[in-house]
């Protein structure tokens, strides 16, 4: 599923779903260009929101309020080419303190997450992995 706060935009409402499930698996991926891809679904709300007419900072308020996350002026530019992994790193946390023991992270593998998964399986016990 899409992370929290993403999620409630699509449907996914976690005070709904921790009612109806045992296990909340969450997309995380921070580098790709698909449907579910955090940084192409910032990109594309992005584009949209200045087709819209918006201005830069508008955009950048939606941005964060719809993600949750400070993304810098240059971040966002370069969301075509991804996502800081801090970032990821934040919504994780947010997501782990919304459903508790109920929450697996699904992260994109690449060179910097690879580092990390020790670390990752530590706070988090479970961990699924995307390989494209």
């Amino acid at each position: 599923m899409f992370p929290y706060p993403l999620s409630r935009y699509v449907g996914q409402e976690p005070r709904i779903l921790k009612k109806y499930v045992k296990e909340i698996h969450v997309m995380l991926y921070h580098k790709c260009s698909g449907a579910a891809c955090l940084n192409t679904e910032l990109a594309r709300l992005a584009r949209t929101l200045s087709v819209l007419g918006l201005s830069y900072n508008d955009v950048i308020k939606a941005l964060r309020r719809v993600s949750r996350l400070k993304l810098s002026v240059e971040e966002i530019r370069e969301l075509d080419h991804g996502i800081g992994i801090h970032h990821i790193e934040k919504l994780m946390q947010i997501n782990k303190s919304i459903y508790g023991d109920m929450f697996t992270p699904i992260l994109w593998l690449e060179e910097k997450i690879v580092h990390k998964l020790k670390r990752y399986m530590e706070k988090y016990q479970n961990i699924d992995i995307f390989i494209a």
